[in-house]
Formats: C-alpha cells, structure tokens, sequence
C-alpha cells in the first residue's frame, strides 16, 4: 500500500498470499484429479495464513473446457469440502478469452472489481451446470457481494499452478 501511496496512487488490494505447484501431468492437460492444484491453493493460504473458511471468493482459471473445468472443480471441493459448492466462483474467459501467458495477469486485475466496484464478476455464456463441476458457477451476471479474502487461480501447460490470495486494503 505505502508504494502506491508514494506514487500518488490508491492501493485497491495486495497479495497476501501465494502458492505454486508442477505436477507435470501432460504438456497440455491438467492432472485430472485436481491435486496439483489443491497443492498451489494450499500453499497460498498457509503463505496468508488463513484456512479455507476465509476464502469468500474463487477467481477460476475456468477454461471452459472438460479437462480443465473438471479439474479445478475437483480441486476446489477437495480443499474446501461442501462449502466449494457454495462460494462465488467465475472466469472471465468467455469476456477476453484465453490470452495464454497473460491471462493471469489480466484476470488478477479482474479479480479486483469486488473490491473496487462490489460486484463478482459473472461466467458468461453459462447455460448448463456441468454435474462434474458442483461449484456455484456464477453465471451470466454478475453479483453484489463485498468480499475482503479472494483466491486467484492460474494454470499453465506442462502443470504450472499459481494461485494468489488477494485481499482488501488494511484487511491482512
């Protein structure tokens, strides 16, 4: 917060936590029980020092695809158990698209408006809940909601995992 303050600039968040995992399961699919996942998630809050109680909001990789939607919903409900079907979770794919190496980077900034503007950001172009991803998908619209705690999600090829816990100003 202090450096952006000294550049004159209103700090909207910070990263309070990270976590990274390889479980270079394919060059191109993810491990398909979602365990290197649940490993960056883990990381992530034990770098915060948080549980998963804290998380009240999931910025998904969510491609969009069987593999990597399967996966992370996977890996989702094993970290947080029943409550993974219940916490606001969305991708902003279907707005910008899969921009690849940039795509955390520009969904990290996405994951913001919460904080920013007090809204979830939606999944758009949700049609039918996919019974291999039991997690509250938000669709098509967005929601109010006023978190203070949010996981970030990325996944790359040959089973990079990231994931960052963003919180609000003041809240850490």
């Amino acid at each position: 917060a202090s450096f952006a303050e000294k550049r004159g600039k209103i700090p909207l968040a910070e990263v309070i936590g990270y976590g990274a995992s390889m479980d270079a399961f394919h060059a191109v699919m993810p491990k398909p029980d979602g365990s290197g996942a649940k490993k960056a998630m883990e990381a992530a809050l034990k770098d915060a020092d948080l549980s998963p109680d804290s998380i009240e909001y999931i910025n998904a990789h969510g491609t969009g695809t069987y593999h990597n939607d399967g996966m992370e919903a996977r890996a989702i409900l094993s970290l947080f158990g029943e409550r993974g079907k219940t916490i606001p979770t969305s991708s902003i794919k279907p707005f910008i698209g899969h921009l690849l190496s940039a795509a955390g980077a520009v969904e990290t900034v996405a994951s913001l408006l919460p904080f920013v503007h007090g809204i979830i950001p939606p999944t758009l172009h949700f049609k039918t809940p996919d019974p291999e991803c039991p997690i509250y998908c938000v669709p098509n619209n967005s929601i109010s909601a006023n978190p203070d705690i949010i996981m970030k999600n990325s996944y790359g090829l040959g089973g990079q995992n990231t994931s960052l816990i963003l919180g609000k100003i003041g809240i850490s």
